[in-house]
Parts: C-alpha cells; structure tokens; sequence
C-alpha cells in the first residue's frame, strides 16, 4: 500500500530529501500570501441605528470541490449568514472572527450567500472570505468587496418590500494584523516539542544551545550566558541608569552593565540574595519592587545612600497561598501605580484593600475558590485594590503605555483540553471589576461554565502554550506594526508571539503571530531596553539561561517579511512589504467610536472606587449596551450598590436588553425570595426576539432561579418549563453552527428543561447529538443529557450510549477526558431503571478497545483504470442492490476509513453527503486515482528521523500536544500498530503527495459491485 508502510533509509540515501526539504525546515516557512483581502462593505447610504441590512454575493462553483471554508466577522453588528436561501449561521455582535467548512452548503453551479445584518451604534460593517478548493487543485478565494450587492430592509424580517439591491459601499481592506492571513499562524501542531525545555538542562549532557529563528529584518544576539553559579534565571528589568536586573530562579537577584556601544556585559554583581524565587521585578522611580513567589510576599528595596546599592529591603505585603501558581509579575500604570498579576495558588486578600469585583462573587460572600487576580497597589497612598479575578495563571501584566490598559497571558487549563469548557491560552484585557470566570475547586466539574453571561471574555485566544512574560513594543525602535505590537512568551514551545490588538469599542480584539521562535529556549521574562532594542531571558527548572538582543536591522522604511529568518538555512525567502499603510476608512471610524466608548467604559469603572447616588441613573441604561465590555462593567457597578435601591427598578424595566442584565444581577445577589418575581418578569420578554446576548443573560439568570427551585410556585416553573421548549432550536444536518444560538445556548436549554422535567427535553438533546459534527458539541450534548429520566425510549438510551461508546473510544483531549468521559457514564447509568439496565446491559458497560478483524481476501478482478469504468456509470439508473453495496463498503475496506451515515469508522474523510458534493465521476476518480486530490486534513506526512529514519503515514494527536512522543500510523487498517517516535528526533517533516487511501481498492469487484457500491455512497447510509 503505497504511503502507508515504514521505510528505513540510509543517510546517504536521505541526503537528497535534506536538500530537498531545506525550504519546510520546522518554523523555516517563506511564503508571500497572495490571497485577495476582503473589505469592509455595508449597504450604500448612511450607517445608523436602527438599521436592517441585506448584503449578498452570488458565485460560480465550477467544478467539483474537494473543500470550502468561510471567514467572516462583523463590525458593530450581528448577522445570519444564510448559504442558497437555507440559515447557516449567526454571528454575535463584538464576536471575534469565525471560520467554518461550508463545503456541504455548497453545490456545483450558481450559489449565492446571503447576510441580513443588523447594526448596532458604531461603525457598522461585514468582511467575508470564501476559500474554494477544488478537485483539480486549484483554488478560489471569493471576498467582500464592491461586486456585492446591498439594500437596507423597513425591519429585520422584512424584505420584500426593500429596494432593488445595489453596490455595496466600500470602507477599506482588512488590516493584516487584523485578519490574520499573511502572518506566521501562531497554532501549535502535533510536531511541536512541549518538553524541548529539557534540552537545556543545566544538568544534562545532552544540553544543547538554541537554534532561534526570527523573522526576517530583525537580529537576535545572545549578550551572555549563565555561571555555573548563577542558577537559571526568571525575571527581567532594567533599572534608571539602563544596567539589567535578572532574578534567579532560586533566590537573588543579578546586575549587569551593559557597553553602550556592543552591548556586550561590562560587569555582573549579585545585588540580593534573600528574596526566593522572583517572578516580578519593576522600578517606580529608584525603588524596585520585587514578587517574590516562594518568599510569599511583595518586598521593596531602595538606595537611600545613592551609592546605587540596596541597603534597605522591606516586605510592603504578604500574600499567603501556595507557590505553584502564585505571585507573578509587576507592572507600572501611567500613574505610577504598581500592578501584581497572581495565580489561582495566591489567596485573594479581603482585609485592607478595595475589592473592584461584584459583592456578589462566590469569593466575595465567603466561599473558598481558586482563582488568579489583579492586585494595585499606589506606592504615594498605600491604597491597595482588587482590579480583577477569575483567572488561572496569569504569569505577566503589560501596561499599554498610551491608554493605560492592562494585559494578561492566562494560561489554558490542559486537563480540559477537547472538552467543550476547555479555554485556550488567552490574552485578557482587565479592566476595573472584571471576572474572567474561573473557579478551580476540587471536586467540582466541569469547573467553570465559559459562556455564563456574567463572566467576562478574552480579547484573543491563542491557543496552547504556556505563558510566562510579556511587553508591549512602543518604546522599541521596531517597525509601525511591531512598536504597536504586545509581545508574549510561551516558555513550553520557545516562541514569542507578536500580538497585534485592535480597539473594538470599549475593549480589544485582535490577531497573534509568530515573532520568534527557538529549541530549546525557554523564555520567561521580557523587557525593553535603553536603546530602544527588546531583551530577553531564558530559564526556569534548572535549565540553562541566557540574556539576549533583538533589534530592528532591516530597511529604514520598516519593511519586514513573515518569514522566519533562519542562519544558515538555504531558505530563499519571499518577503511581503508590511510597512504602516495608509489605514482602511473603517479602521478610522473604528478607532475614533471605540475611544469615546473606552471613555464610557472608565467613568463607569470610576464608580466603583466611589459609588454615588447621582450617577445611579446614568448609569442603569448602559446595562443594555450592544458592547459586552460596557454592559459588564455597569452591571459590576450596579451590584456595589445596596439590592433594596434598585431590584424594584429591575422588575420592572421595560427595555428587553436592559432588563435581562438587571434581572440578572438580582439573581446573582442570592436573595431566594425574589427568583419567583425574576421568572415570572423574564416570561414577559419573547426570547426568539432577543439578541444571542440576551439570551445567553436570560437562560444564565434562569439557571441561578432555579437553585431555589424547591421555593418557587409550580405555575411559575411551568411557565419558564413552557418559555424554554418553544425556543430550543436544533440544527438541522448541514448546518454549520446553530441558527441564531451557539452550541452552549442549547446545552443550556437542554439542561434547565431536564431540570423542570420537560417530557421534551430528551427528544430536543438527542436530535442536537445526532448533528453534532465536532467532538465538543457531541461531548456538551452527552454531558447536558446525562440527569434526564423522563422521556427516553430504549432507541434514544441506546443511541445514547452508543455516541457515548464511540467517543470513548476516539477522543482527543487532555489527561481529564477519561475522567470526564467515566461520570458522564455513572451518571447516565444511574437514571436507568431495572429493566432498563438490563435490557442495555451489552452497551452501558465501558467498551474495550478491539480491532476489528479484516475481512475474508478477495480474488482480484482487474487492475481497473478510470476511462474503462466511467462508461458504466450510465448504468446507475438501473435498480442497484444497496445492501450488497454495503457489504461491500466494508469488504473493500472502505468502512476502515470511513464513515456514511453512522456506518464506518471516521479516521478519513466522512462520505454521508458526498453525492451532493461531487458527480458521480468525481466519487468514482476520488477512488480509482487518490492521490489526484488530497483533502488537507487527511494528508499523510513524511517525517525524517535524525538517525535517518523516514517515516510516511498520518500522525496522530491526542488533543493535547504536550504529549514529548510523536505517534504515525503508518498503516491505517492496523491501527494499534502506529509508530512512536520522541518528537525530539524528528528532523524534518513535510506533507506528503501520495494520498493514505491505498491504490487498486476497486480490483476486487466486478462492474457490477462497482455500481453497487458507488450506489450505496450515493445514499448516504439511507435506505
């Protein structure tokens, strides 16, 4: 079988493929994105509010395709996406940017993609880009720009009475920073090494110095090395006088003069030698403030003799708590202010300080909980302040040097990974009295809930890593894009990203990139230097540290290229001009709208130091605010009032938007006696009519009710019972995301109907979980499903059980999914009745993984060829034996791959809709000639082993990369006999051109077995 089998080669022999593949070097990547970008488009007249908006493209699939994908985001509106008059898919207002396969939406011929978009205050527009990949290898990429057709609709249902659509106006191509494409992806792939750390142990023989790659027009000097006697080092400063100040890991701190002209180290001297394990080190005028996590507290030392020595040190506060994720980072606001970022380790403090937080967080009414925060501490007042909480570990804090913002890196909790209440690494913008909603408690799970509407949200996921340090750049002398840049480290993978965020009202979002990447190098603290360059070290464990240089040496007019500048590499690049250009009209308006918005923002965050009756009735309207940030923050302020001045004011608003947040906020004060009245108000409001906002609120505000459940009049629950059944909305089988709700809104429904006892519930979860196409929604629909009793037949149990079997066995996901998977079990198996239990007794048991034998070989027919087959394709209009042509699915080994229908395995590409995709040609070439056209997901990669070893076949992933070995199934009809392999012998990879579907699967089977089973694939499993 062609690609599937182990071959081992001499280094001779591989010598050419190392010339070869000198271009694919890991990380070596130069390729200039010629994509069209999209632009921002609206329909033609003056944007305001309220205003319906219709916006569409119609376009040509000319051929077969072998995949399409669509990324779009809205500025300052929501819109439903519909593909060929069928509802697709809803984005959210001040959602980040999504992309989706609507390779099944489509068909060959005319196709039109339609918008109706509702704008909210602010600059309101679309941007839209369609990649179509077709069978013959060539692609298309369709954008927004002015060949669209807009017109603006008398209501949001309403068009039939609109004007004749015309152009569209144009605000502007996407900024690159703010659309991704174009930049080095910051995504972590199965090769990526989560221990390459360990090669620079200072106590392994096998320490080895970094390789660094760096994008092109940019250097990177290594200014020194570790003593033997220096430990590894963590943190990183410079003082007034620009002489660098390093942490040991430890205890101590370091002091190194720099030459103004090499930069070379001049002098080093240990300047203390007490504080243990310094996470944070920050100067507000000559005094240095220092976080020292295993010394549990933060310490000031001072020169009060001027001799540039610290003959003073002092702990200005204890912080009690573990040390594992603990007292991390120090920044500096524009006022002078000292910011501490702590882990989830550290125990908030509640005496002595002004918690900004709501009165009404767990944490707040005495409950034990785990959670990171932002400390402030002003050194001329001694006031201390809680500015934010519900983190994990947010290892540093950066201060945008123009706004005053503050930025986190919080890590990902890894033991969730591929649940669907998993968060990736995410950068978090913390302003006054937020709550980024995470809890660790033992013995509660999941452990936080991502999209409960009282939880704030994060400016950019970035995926897995582990952060350690971060800087912005804008007192660099780096290009525009680069200055304006925040700089994050993840010390697992060696890199520095390059975050480019963008104002979106009165919060951010944006996009991350690659800047510079290494192996090993272990970057934990960064910092901008006197000469305008970036510093940074490396350490951590025990492993070797060092102090490097990055500086800016390419052309004046600060042309960079996304290319990873590697020494020595044969690479050559293509470079693409990224210098600061003339911002987009929407870019603009953007900006100037969000400004006044931030302003909004702060004064209501200025209550929170001072509330005040006066500005009460300013401040309730904002409650119902399109921008979550503002909304958040007026509901926060809101809750530090006393509940008896306003809860009345809450019953009784008239606003939907407005009054979904207030009622909120009274259920979160946990005042029982005032959920009845909270229901019965909520069931005023038509939730199909709400914003995915406010719906989120309400069924959040619902779920906090209902803990008082026992309280609460029947006739109400059956009321919100009756509200709850009428407004779940199950996708149906094409679609690519839920109408008008995301996956967490039906968990959610699904949940609080089991919970009122709903005799529907079961039928409404169950036909979620039978589309459910990612692992996560099918994991969320096991989960919300698991407490149902009523409304099972034995079908749905044993369907149930069998997704339930099916993922069990082909998860991917971090070490908490057995775990997850097993209580969704017990749970399950705990609401059967008797009979029940023994009638599903083959199937509520935990499966054991066998392999499936192969079936019976067959005798070879004929080395079919393509042109000898098609002719008899026009016999498929002749009755066709279906069930033989399942047989056959499996005796050709079709079902090892894949699936049609809930038949088959789902390793390759899933074949239920493919007769609505391809012609009957296609399919029939798709078998006959693989290797034609290899769909991206499923390519089979070739991997050369640093002992000469090449490797071909699809490498497997667990969902959590931390994994240090690399496993490839070489051949896919044994996969227990996958290959593993330490990722750190790898050498180099590529994909490969040879498709893993062996050639010659068609020679077994006569004309007329061909016919029936291409039949067969045409039903799509239906009968």
């Amino acid at each position: 079988m062609s690609g599937m089998r182990l071959n081992t080669l001499s280094f001779k022999l591989i010598l050419p493929l190392l010339l070869l593949w000198s271009s694919v070097v890991a990380g070596a990547v130069a390729i200039a994105d010629e994509r069209p970008r999209p632009e921002w488009v609206w329909s033609s007249g003056e944007r305001q509010v309220p205003q319906w908006v219709e916006l569409s493209r119609s376009f040509e699939v000319p051929t077969a395709l072998q995949s399409a994908t669509i990324r779009l985001a809205t500025d300052f509106a929501s819109a439903q996406l519909s593909i060929n008059g069928r509802p697709r898919l809803t984005l959210e207002d001040y959602g980040p940017i999504i992309s989706r396969d609507i390779t099944n939406s489509l068909h060959l011929g005319p196709n039109k993609l339609t918008f109706l978009c509702a704008g909210s205050p602010g600059p309101s527009a679309v941007c839209v880009e369609i990649t179509l990949n077709f069978l013959d290898g060539t692609t298309q990429h369709i954008v927004s720009d002015g060949q669209w057709e807009g017109r603006q609709l008398a209501t949001r249902a309403d068009g039939s009475d609109a004007p004749a659509p015309t152009a569209v106006a144009v605000y502007g191509a996407v900024e690159k920073e703010f659309w991704g494409p174009g930049m080095l992806p910051a995504q972590i792939t199965a090769f990526d090494n989560y221990e390459q750390w360990k090669q620079a142990l200072t106590t392994s023989k096998t320490a080895v110095a970094p390789a660094i790659q760096v994008i092109d027009g940019f250097e990177v000097r290594l200014i020194r090395q570790a003593h033997a006697t220096e430990g590894s080092w963590i943190s990183l400063t410079f003082d007034p006088r620009g002489r660098a100040i390093v942490s040991m890991e430890e205890r101590g701190l370091l002091r190194f003069t720099l030459d103004p002209q090499t930069k070379a180290v001049t002098r080093a001297e240990i300047i203390e030698q007490s504080l243990q394990e310094v996470r944070g080190l920050k100067f507000v005028g000559n005094d240095l403030y220092v976080n020292a996590n295993a010394s549990k507290g933060l310490f000031m030392l001072r020169d009060t003799t001027g001799d540039g020595n610290f003959n003073e040190s002092r702990m200005i506060r204890s912080f009690t708590g573990t040390e594992g994720h603990g007292r991390n980072d120090l920044a500096v606001d524009p006022l002078g202010r000292l910011l501490s970022i702590q882990g989830d380790g550290t125990e908030i403090p509640t005496t002595g300080i002004l918690d900004h937080t709501s009165p009404f967080r767990a944490a707040r009414k005495g409950q034990t909980t785990s959670e990171g925060a932002l400390i402030r501490l002003d050194p001329r007042s001694g006031r201390w302040e809680v500015i934010a909480a519900g983190m994990r570990n947010p290892f540093g804090v950066a201060v945008h040097p123009v706004t005053g913002d503050a930025f986190t890196f919080d890590a990902d909790a890894e033991f969730d990974m591929g649940a669907p209440w998993y968060r990736a690494n995410r950068i978090l913008h913390l302003t006054n009295g937020r709550d980024f909603g995470w809890r660790s408690v033992t013995g509660t799970w999941p452990p936080y809930d991502p999209d409960r509407a009282d939880n704030a949200g994060a400016a950019i996921d970035v995926g897995m890593g582990s952060p350690t340090g971060l800087e912005f750049g804008h007192r660099t002398k780096f290009p525009p894009q680069y200055r304006d840049a925040l700089f994050a480290l993840d010390w697992a993978y060696g890199r520095i990203l390059a975050v480019h965020l963008h104002r979106r009202g009165a919060s951010y979002t944006g996009e991350s990139e690659v800047f510079l990447r290494g192996q090993p190098l272990n970057v934990t603290d960064i910092a901008t230097g006197p000469d305008g360059a970036l510093y940074f070290v490396t350490g951590g464990r025990k492993t070797q540290s060092g102090l490097y240089r990055i500086s800016w040496v390419g052309k004046k007019d600060g042309t960079a290229s996304p290319t990873l500048n590697v020494p020595n590499s044969t690479t050559d690049s293509t470079t693409i001009s990224t210098t600061d250009p003339a911002r987009s009209v929407q870019w603009q308006e953007r900006e100037a709208y969000s400004k006044v918005q931030a302003d909004n923002r702060q004064k209501i965050e200025n209550i929170l130091g001072n509330p005040s009756a006066p500005v009460f009735d300013s401040l309730w309207p904002y409650m119902g605010a399109a921008d979550p940030a503002i909304r958040d923050a007026a509901r926060v302020a809101v809750e530090h009032y006393p509940l008896a001045t306003w809860s009345n004011r809450a019953l009784l608003e008239s606003n939907a938007s407005v009054a979904v947040t207030a009622l909120l906020a009274v259920a979160r004060s946990g005042e029982s006696r005032l959920s009845p009245a909270i229901l019965r108000r909520l069931a005023d409001f038509e939730y199909a009519r709400l914003t995915l906002i406010d719906r989120h609120t309400m069924l959040r505000t619902i779920e906090i009710c209902l803990n008082h459940q026992e309280q609460i009049d029947p006739a109400i629950l059956e009321g919100t019972r009756k509200q709850l059944a009428e407004a779940v909305i199950v996708p149906d089988v094409e679609s690519i995301a839920p109408v008008g709700m995301g996956g967490p809104l039906i968990a959610t429904q699904v949940r609080l109907l089991i919970r009122l006892s709903d005799p529907s519930a079961v039928a409404k979860g169950m036909s979620w979980l039978e589309h459910a196409r990612s692992q996560e929604d099918r994991l969320e629909a096991l989960f919300s499903l698991r407490h149902a009793q009523i409304g099972w037949t034995i079908e749905q149990r044993t369907e149930y059980f069998r997704q339930l079997n099916e993922l069990e066995l082909s998860f991917q996901g971090g070490r908490g999914m057995p775990g997850f998977l097993k209580t969704i079990r017990e749970e399950a198996v705990a609401t059967l009745s008797s009979s029940e239990r023994q009638t599903l007794s083959a199937i509520i048991t935990p499966p054991v993984v066998q392999e499936e034998p192969l079936p019976p070989q067959r005798s070879l027919v004929q080395e079919w060829k393509l042109e000898e087959l098609v002719p008899i394709l026009a016999r498929l209009e002749e009755p066709r034996n279906l069930d033989r042509g399942r047989e056959l699915f499996r005796a050709a080994l079709c079902s090892r791959c894949h699936r049609v229908g809930s038949y088959g395995a789902a390793v390759g590409p899933d074949l239920t809709v493919v007769a609505s995709r391809f012609s009957t040609r296609d399919i029939l070439e798709a078998i006959v000639e693989p290797s034609r056209a290899i769909a991206e997901n499923y390519r089979n990669s070739e991997v050369l082993t640093n002992d000469g070893r090449l490797l071909v076949g699809q490498v497997i992933t667990s969902g959590d990369y931390r994994s240090p070995t690399l496993r490839i199934l070489t051949d896919p009809l044994h996969p227990k006999n996958a290959v593993e392999i330490p990722k750190s012998e790898v050498e180099l990879s590529r994909e490969s051109e040879t498709s893993p579907m062996p050639l010659g699967l068609l020679n077994t089977l006569t004309e007329d077995e061909i016919l029936d089973l291409i039949a067969f694939l045409r039903t799509g499993g239906r009968k």
